[in-house]
């Protein structure tokens, strides 16, 4: 067995700003990145909230600059000497915000609760001091108490903890042991094959069997039989979604934006000390957001990718599988079709705490709603006690979301020739070399473990060039074992930057905008009726809450999921909207033809989204007469590229 040395690879701290400001003092810091040129500092005897929320009060006069969020160096009193311990952190985009939706076994969708969102900070690599430095911090929203796990470069993980009116401090942290898992078999069988599909050529890839024990396996497969021509002249939405809407209010060094549906099953809850029956608790919900606070050090460092949260839903979709391929076959059958099952999303993934091996994704599908599947399953850290656990996860699932961008295995003779490295096959001499190997190697299975890896991709974007082209980058790895590993990085960009219709371009406009509609605007077909009362939103447009609606109502009841604002005597809801006709009207989202006035249910002319159609208004494959020749209230036609 490994013991896991690979530290934790990001910075997050979690925090409550609900405390009386406190006038701030700055360090300078002349490796900060250009963009602004002060940290503030927080003595290991000053509280970390207090601090927090004071720099936060103070973001008005601008002392952090135009374009980035806070950055700040936190001090603590080591157990082992009497030396000094700091870190430089900065704050991150959360990727899960007041605008995600969460549900429960298929329910009706519930915006997040401003009160559960937490800041989150980051190990601000930038500095020259931190540029090998990972770790996690959280701080309690209620109590101001801190706690989490640091390390700097190839140091030991430390944990950090202060609690409210105490100093700050670190003391070594206690190991953490992967689970030992095998290739599918013992070691003296050949072990399972793992399947890999890409979009743009319908073949699997074996790869040769080894002989290591798998401190983790990833296996990545996709379901037969899927029709790429669907996929290749899906319509995609414009660029104002939902999701890359929000970027619009915030200054981002980011280009693109992958919005995200992800599952969780109630086992992860369970970890996490919630039970989920009544909605997602704030524990797990903090827990995916610190995994994708990690996930997006990297991704926006070295993809220019953002990653976001449309919506959790938790479920026992899985709950009696246990391996990857029946899992992610299951997904596949329930969610896959020729259109998003979920309005604006780019990807969906399934983060359980059920164990099932490994993981498993789909090759190259970003923008593929057939097929933009992946899982992570049995994961082990806990937002409560946060540990090196929390790293496995993350390294997990930034592997598998590292398949849907596009890139095989490092290993892999379909994906890169010559290999980045043999590690899948045979290990190396050259191993242990801490820090020699990328985030899609299998390195960590060889002598050395974890220590092996970086947290990397493999190249660090050298300002200038195509970034579709390897030569634009600079290899970020100790040398020795990888081969060019840059060449990941420029695989993965050029599947984001490949992407039908601009689906994941992040808006250039700084307009601040939170009425746009989700669809493509259009003259020939709007997306929305006429605005008559400008202080509101108009019927059937996205809203976060009621008092925004002119009616009066915003209901996802029966608007696949997303909130929006409901004509007056539509439908009633939980929400309060007035009329309960015992039919659907017309254009009302659906799930059969019995619950349509007009008896007709059809999705085909309505972006995969059910509606009740009327009667005479189109023909489409569930039966409905007549056949129109454009679409009425603003639904938009398929389309071929």
């Amino acid at each position: 067995m490994f013991v896991s040395s690979r530290a934790v690879k990001f910075l997050t701290i979690l925090s409550t700003l609900a405390v009386t400001a406190i006038q701030p003092t700055f360090a300078s810091d002349d490796a900060i990145h250009h963009h602004y040129n002060r940290r503030l500092t927080i003595a290991s005897d000053e509280s970390i909230a207090d601090q927090i929320q004071a720099a936060h009060a103070n973001v008005s006069v601008n002392i952090f600059g135009s374009h980035e969020k806070p950055k700040y160096k936190l001090h603590a009193e080591q157990s082992w000497d009497a030396g000094d311990f700091y870190i430089n952190v900065k704050e991150a985009t959360p990727a899960i915000t007041s605008a995600t939706t969460t549900s429960t076994n298929g329910g009706p969708s519930q915006l997040v609760s401003e009160n559960y969102i937490a800041t989150l900070l980051v190990a601000d690599t930038d500095s020259p001091e931190e540029k090998d430095t990972i770790g996690i911090i959280a701080v309690d929203k209620k109590t101001g108490n801190v706690s989490g796990i640091v390390k700097k470069g190839n140091g030991e993980d430390v944990n950090f903890f202060q609690e409210k009116g105490n100093k700050s401090e670190v003391v070594v942290a206690a190991q953490f042991v992967p689970p030992v898992w095998t290739c599918g078999n013992d070691n003296s069988t050949k072990p399972t094959t793992r399947h890999l599909f890409e979009e743009e050529e319908d073949e699997h890839h074996d790869h040769d069997d080894h002989d290591h024990s798998h401190q983790h396996e990833h296996d990545h497969s996709t379901t037969d039989g899927i029709d790429l021509s669907d996929i290749k002249n899906e319509l995609r939405n414009s660029n104002l979604r939902l999701g890359k809407r929000r970027e619009l209010q915030t200054a981002t060094r980011y280009k693109f934006q992958v919005d995200m549906y992800i599952e969780i099953d109630f086992d992860l809850c369970a970890k996490h000390g919630e039970s989920c029956t009544n909605g997602v608790g704030p524990q797990t919900l903090n827990y995916i957001n610190v995994l994708f606070a990690g996930a997006n050090t990297v991704y926006e460092r070295e993809i220019d990718t953002h990653l976001n949260v449309l919506h959790v839903a938790v479920n026992s979709n899985y709950a009696s599988f246990t391996d990857t391929a029946s899992a992610l076959n299951r997904m596949t059958a329930i969610y896959g079709r020729t259109s998003w099952h979920f309005p604006n999303a780019d990807l969906h993934h399934g983060l359980l705490g059920r164990f099932m091996g490994g993981g498993r994704a789909s090759l190259g599908v970003l923008c593929n709603p057939n097929s933009g599947f992946g899982l992570s399953t049995g994961l082990q850290g806990r937002f409560t006690q946060m540990s090196s656990a929390v790293v496995w996860d993350f390294s997990v699932f930034m592997h598998e979301i590292g398949h849907n961008f596009g890139s095989h295995h490092t290993h892999s003779a379909s994906g890169y020739s010559p290999l980045v490295d043999n590690c899948g096959n045979s290990c190396p001499a050259t191993l242990p070399l801490a820090r020699s190997t990328t985030l899609m190697s299998y390195c960590d299975l060889c002598n050395g473990g974890e220590s092996n890896m970086a947290y990397t991709f493999g190249g660090t974007y050298n300002g200038s060039g195509d970034r579709r082209l390897a030569s634009s980058y600079t290899n970020s790895v100790v040398p020795g074992v990888s081969n060019d590993p840059r060449r990941v990085n420029a695989v993965m960009y050029s599947h984001v930057a490949s992407r039908p219709n601009n689906c994941l371009a992040v808006p250039t406009t700084t307009t601040p905008t939170t009425r746009s509609p989700t669809q493509k605007p259009t003259t020939k077909k709007p997306t929305v009726k006429p605005v008559s009362t400008p202080s509101y939103l108009t019927d059937w447009t996205v809203c976060s809450n009621s008092n925004q609606c002119a009616n009066q109502c915003c209901s996802g009841k029966y608007s696949g999921g997303v909130l929006k604002c409901t004509p007056v005597g539509g439908f009633k809801t939980s929400e309060g909207c007035v009329g309960s006709p015992s039919k659907l009207s017309d254009w009302s989202v659906c799930s059969n033809s019995n619950q349509c006035t007009n008896q007709c249910c059809s999705g085909k002319y309505s972006g995969g989204v059910l509606k009740c159609t009327p009667v005479g208004g189109f023909k489409p494959s569930e039966g409905c007469t007549g056949s129109a020749t454009r679409q009425l209230r603003g639904d938009e036609d398929s389309e071929e590229n």
